[in-house]
């Protein structure tokens, strides 16, 4: 981690609960100290950076892309929203490519335009798929993430997510789609009560919790479709490189 919280208001995601829509960062030299110390004491050859979103101040991470220049690793990062990539230019992606950067990972969440909106996710799907289209120009792998089983969506919906993954898939040839993931309905964020409302009953004690499943057979049924249609969802989409 170099930072930790996001400002954006994703009606779904934490961090508007937990971190207040707070971003707070380490120094640029601080994240290439620590980096440096990585590879020279241990060998490290590749950084994989987990931040919530690590391109939120365009001058810090510039200023880390050029400390990254004079260290021998390879890095990539996790977390990064539409807007802040959508906002490089080619002297930004240049100087990215040359400091030995190799992934994004975008939460694309959804193709559809209704579901976006409740979301508040922050982009529309055209400036997606422009953004898609520039970046072809580079050898970055970008791994677009999706939600889905939230609440409200149509199998309309889906379909549109779907649809948007193939037209990345054409856009892009270095594009991969992480599996559709299951809507996690974490407490205290406004989705949170649409999916009480939509018939979710979270633990009534903090204990409940401990045990409480998010994947697989026991996660969350919110959605219109069968719970088997989301596992299936899943699995296909993982596999759908």
């Amino acid at each position: 981690e170099s930072s930790r919280g996001c400002p954006f208001a994703c009606t779904y995601c934490y961090n508007v609960y937990f971190n207040d829509r707070k971003w707070r960062a380490q120094s640029p030299h601080r994240v290439i100290e620590r980096v440096r110390f990585a590879r020279d004491r241990f060998g490290v050859e590749d950084v994989y950076f987990t931040d919530d979103d690590f391109f939120i101040n365009a001058k810090r991470s510039r200023a880390i892309i050029e400390g990254l220049l004079d260290v021998d690793v390879t890095w990539q990062v996790q977390g990064s929203d539409i807007i802040c990539v959508s906002k490089m230019d080619d002297d930004f992606l240049r100087l990215l490519s040359d400091s030995g950067f190799r992934r994004f990972t975008i939460g694309i969440e959804t193709g559809s335009p209704r579901v976006r909106k409740t979301m508040k996710k922050a982009g529309s799907v055209e400036l997606i798929e422009k953004t898609f289209q520039r970046l072809a120009r580079f050898d970055f792998i970008i791994f677009g993430s999706f939600i889905s089983n939230t609440p409200g969506e149509t199998l309309d919906d889906i379909r549109l997510s779907v649809e948007l993954m193939e037209r990345l898939h054409r856009i892009n040839p270095n594009f991969r789609n992480s599996p559709v993931y299951h809507y996690t309905p974490f407490p205290g964020t406004p989705m949170f009560d649409d999916a009480v409302e939509a018939g979710f009953r979270a633990p009534a004690e903090l204990e409940g919790w401990a045990d409480f499943s998010y994947e697989g057979n026991g996660c969350v049924h919110i959605g219109s479709q069968h719970p088997r249609f989301y596992g299936r969802l899943y699995l296909a989409t993982l596999l759908n490189d």
